[in-house]
């Protein structure tokens, strides 16, 4: 499921965006709104809830966080928080996707990078990890990239570190492809990496690979341009500019 608006940068305007797609999204809900256009989301639809705040009260760019747990008549997280970060809003159309347990909220229209999010569940590479959940955006609430997935650089967060503990920064890695290897197969399809999270610096163990979203490296794919779209299982995916690379990130 998706949702859209046209932004113009000003107060409010990701959490208008995210109600809309909330209210019609399974394992996701509004949990908590208190001062001037900041909310609280819950997600329950993986294996154990998380909570995602959104600080929406300055124009041009939203801070957020994940949180183990908030209590909604303190208005205040307890347990693992991860660090801030920015969703760095620029003047277009922007887009939420994601699922039952992840979400993903990104400039629909072609910029120089990918502005946006991503917040949520990954999908483990050891089934014990039941608690990948990962946030990234932008390190800075001034900078134009904000990122839904980078090559091969050290942003986001983990809410919880590899085996419990506290919140562990994270990296994001996919493959790349030179340019004499990014071709389509027989012309009609191509290869997709899911982008790699792992946790940053010292540990440097993978430990998931985030949904809804395929990396390309370094260089797209040839014969494609940012915009282009392809199709997986009929589900739509658009190619976007991100961080030392491109992806394909889910459109539908």
């Amino acid at each position: 499921m998706k949702k859209e608006a046209s932004f113009t940068a000003a107060v409010g305007e990701v959490i208008d965006l995210l109600d809309l797609w909330v209210a019609d999204q399974s394992g996701w809900s509004e949990y908590d709104s208190y001062g001037t256009e900041k909310k609280i989301y819950k997600c329950d639809g993986g294996t154990v809830p998380f909570y995602l705040y959104v600080d929406d009260d300055t124009a041009g760019y939203s801070e957020v966080k994940l949180y183990e747990n908030w209590n909604k008549v303190a208005h205040t997280g307890s347990g693992n928080s991860t660090a801030a970060q920015y969703i760095v809003k620029n003047a277009a159309t922007w887009r939420v996707v994601g699922d039952v347990d992840h979400l993903i909220i990104y400039c629909a229209d072609t910029v120089d990078y990918a502005r946006g999010m991503y917040a949520g569940y990954t999908t483990p590479i050891i089934s014990g990890d039941t608690n990948s959940i990962f946030i990234i955006a932008s390190s800075s609430s001034s900078s134009t990239n904000g990122y839904i997935t980078v090559y091969n650089v050290s942003y986001g967060y983990f809410l919880f570190k590899y085996g419990g503990g506290v919140s562990q920064g994270g990296f994001v890695y996919h493959p790349v492809l030179d340019n004499d290897q990014a071709i389509a197969i027989n012309g009609e399809g191509i290869v997709l990496f899911p982008p790699y999270v792992g946790e940053d610096s010292q540990n440097k163990r993978a430990r998931g690979k985030q949904k809804s979203i395929y990396g390309d490296g370094s260089n797209l794919v040839t014969g494609f341009s940012v915009g282009d779209t392809i199709y997986l299982d009929e589900m739509p995916f658009v190619a976007r500019r991100v961080y030392g690379g491109y992806c394909w990130v889910k459109n539908g």
